[in-house]
């Protein structure tokens, strides 16, 4: 079993001594359901029969059932469920529509901001030719939205069977990172790479190519139509390539497969909704995981189009 997270945290405000977020599961003595059932690691498009998952959810959702209004609130089909694709192909992370609505069922109705860490997971793998990735994904309820928290760090050494990374932040876009050079100039370690978004961030340019001797790489973009924004680091540490890609999401509610945003995500299916350099997913989201004191957020600078962006020094 993969290091996973096991204590609920929560807002100092939101923090309620005589309430429990989850009940306790049918499956075993552990808090929570989510986390224990292999969809969440599986790339299976199906969830499997669950008694844990069909029932629970049913019963926990704050919905008098016998109102008329509660048509208005559908329910998930609990048989099948698409899961978003994870943002590397190595990332064996797949979330679909009933673990958000499995949650949201459980939490209580004044519960304003949560860590949820049924949803989430931090592990290794190795690939096939021995390369070696870090990545986590982590999931928080803030305001009646679910949002995402997704990374993967993986470093190329010279005289390994690197290979070109894709990342793929959403249906709509991606970027990859071909396989790093290496080179001594001036007696110094020279690590190059080039640097393809789809679709091209400049009309002119297909790919850039990028050194180490010009500093550190940093590259933040946005969904026109997903709420979702995308951030990749590229350094030299040590004598690797150190490629860090960050993706921030807004899953919507969690309460239908239907919602704009949730569907989007899944399907491409959609409408530009936002601009691509306000950035306020990446900022809502970095702010939440900030607000719940979770590790591993840093603070970069960027260039965009309206002028520098710091998530840590607001100067955005």
């Amino acid at each position: 079993m993969p290091p996973s997270y096991h204590q609920v945290t929560t807002a100092p405000e939101d923090i309620n001594p005589h309430k429990s977020l989850h009940p306790t599961c049918v499956c075993g003595p552990h808090r929570g359901c989510c986390r224990k059932h292999s969809s969440i690691r599986s790339p299976s498009r199906r969830l499997n029969k669950h008694p844990c998952i069909s029932h629970q959810c049913k019963q926990l959702l704050p919905i008098d059932w016998n109102d008329p209004k509660a048509e208005k609130f559908p329910l998930v089909d609990l048989q099948s469920a698409p899961t978003l694709d994870p943002i590397h192909a190595n990332m064996a992370y797949h979330l679909s529509i009933n673990h958000l609505a499995c949650i949201r069922g459980r939490l209580s109705p004044d519960t304003n901001r949560a860590f949820i860490p049924e949803l989430s997971i931090a592990d290794r793998c190795t690939s096939e030719n021995g390369m070696n990735y870090s990545w986590s994904s982590e999931i928080y309820f803030d305001k009646g939205s679910f949002l995402q928290k997704q990374e993967m760090d993986c470093y190329q050494t010279r005289g390994d069977e690197n290979q070109p990374q894709t990342f793929t932040p959403c249906p709509h876009q991606s970027l990859t990172i071909s396989t790093p050079r290496f080179a001594i100039k001036d007696g110094k370690v020279e690590v190059s790479a080039y640097i393809t978004n789809r679709p091209p961030r400049c009309t002119l340019h297909e790919s850039e190519q990028w050194s180490n001797f010009h500093g550190q790489y940093a590259q933040v973009v946005g969904c026109t139509i997903c709420y979702s924004d995308a951030e990749c680091i590229l350094e030299l540490h040590d004598r690797s390539l150190h490629i860090r890609y960050t993706c921030y999401k807004d899953l919507g509610p969690g309460t239908h497969s239907r919602h704009s945003k949730w569907l989007a995500l899944l399907t491409g299916l959609g409408s530009p909704e936002r601009k691509d350099d306000t950035l306020e997913v990446y900022e809502r989201v970095w702010n939440t995981a900030y607000s719940l004191q979770r590790r591993g957020l840093y603070q970069v600078t960027h260039q965009t189009l309206n002028g520098v962006f710091n998530i840590g020094k607001r100067s955005y």
